[in-house]
């Protein structure tokens, strides 16, 4: 008959124990590894200095605005907005323009432009990218590289 031996299961349980860390190690270098790349740290910029941007490079982040007021009379702009009735207000504030709105409960609506005034037979809409707004302007989202244009157009 064998005899029991409490210090060779310890042992047997120590060396298991030991294989499993290992083998765990091992599976996170080589099969869990995330290959995450952190981009290098510039140390020529420091945390208060903001670095150098080149207008060149800036207008890919705006939009293109076009205000027709009809009669070949328009003014474009370059403008980074976040929707279609900024994107006026922006150009508005850099070129002088009176900009006059009201806001009703499904948005805000554009009533006149440098004094140009919405009537019963004419008005201002606007498109983004060729289509029409199909909803108020400031609900508009619009993207980098998107043109705006607003226009002075007679009712159908």
């Amino acid at each position: 008959m064998k005899k029991y031996h409490p210090k060779r299961k310890i042992n047997y349980l120590l060396i298991s124990l030991f294989i499993i860390i290992v083998l765990v190690l091992l599976a996170q270098k080589t099969v869990l590894k995330t290959g995450i790349n952190i981009p290098p740290r510039n140390d020529n910029i420091r945390s208060n200095e903001q670095p150098e941007i080149n207008p060149q490079d800036n207008k890919v982040l705006q939009n293109k605005i076009t205000i027709d007021y009809g009669g070949g009379r328009k003014k474009s702009f370059q403008v980074a907005a976040a929707n279609a009735y900024e994107a006026l207000a922006i150009a508005a504030e850099k070129d002088g323009i009176k900009l006059e709105s009201k806001e009703y409960k499904y948005g805000l609506i554009v009533e006149s432009v440098n004094g140009v005034k919405n009537t019963n037979d004419k008005y201002w809409i606007f498109s983004v990218n060729g289509k029409p707004g199909q909803i108020s302007a400031d609900r508009t989202v619009i993207s980098p590289g998107d043109a705006v244009i607003w226009e002075y157009v007679r009712s159908k």
